[in-house]
């Protein structure tokens, strides 16, 4: 799925659920350094990665995503569904 298709999947499901009280919404993580990358590309696509960091100039870390979850799934936020949150690092994002 593209992350267009994501965005517009958590608004119509959003709409779909509120009248049964659930709320939907998202995290739309820009470039995040896991483990996983080292084993899903290679050096040389890594190092390419590494040098386009996202606008605030470097990878986020998994921990920096954990607190958006958290808002969401909280009583905080219980006045907002069908939003997607993008910890992305500044890259700005339309729609």
């Amino acid at each position: 799925m593209t992350k267009g298709a994501q965005v517009s999947m958590t608004r119509c499901l959003s709409n779909q659920l509120l009248s049964k009280g659930i709320r939907v919404n998202a995290v739309c993580p820009g470039p995040v350094w896991t483990p996983l990358q080292p084993a899903a590309m290679d050096s040389e696509t890594m190092s390419k990665w590494h040098d386009a960091p996202a606008p605030i100039g470097r990878i986020g870390q998994p921990s920096e995503l954990g607190p958006a979850y958290v808002f969401l799934a909280s009583s905080d936020a219980s006045f907002i569904s069908g939003q997607s949150i993008h910890v992305n690092g500044g890259a700005i994002v339309s729609g």
